[in-house]
């Protein structure tokens, strides 16, 4: 489901991006309000308490493998994360909000659809 809400994201950048304003230094990061953005990605991939169900339902646990499949999950971790957050912010620049969602209407059947798939997702985790 993850790929397809990013594929409906990715959509909307191509089919909206054009329609909203440009913002004044949208592209300059270095700015006071930045620090609130370490909480978020201090704690964006926190998952310790699956380790040991992870780790246990291997078929043979061993440090090699756990080391594998830590890495491997981070890093698709932090590249859907980073789509997700490039595209929206392509889309809307200075005016994303932090629910990527809320920046698209209510009357978008598509991204509601994107909301319906969100949804999904979480009361399935």
């Amino acid at each position: 489901l993850t790929t397809l809400i990013l594929g409906i994201v990715m959509a909307r950048v191509v089919s909206l991006g054009p329609y909203i304003p440009k913002t004044e230094d949208a592209w300059v990061f270095a700015k006071p309000s930045a620090i609130q953005a370490l909480g978020v990605m201090s704690f964006a991939f926190i998952c310790h308490h699956n380790c040991f169900l992870v780790y246990g339902s291997l078929e043979d646990p061993t440090v090699a493998k756990w080391s594998r499949i830590i890495h491997m999950s981070t890093l698709a971790s932090v590249l859907i994360s980073t789509l997700f957050a490039t595209c929206g912010y392509l889309t809307f620049t200075g005016f994303t909000q932090g629910d990527l969602f809320e920046n698209y209407c209510r009357n978008d059947d598509l991204v509601t659809f994107g909301r319906f798939c969100y949804a999904v997702t979480v009361i399935l985790t």
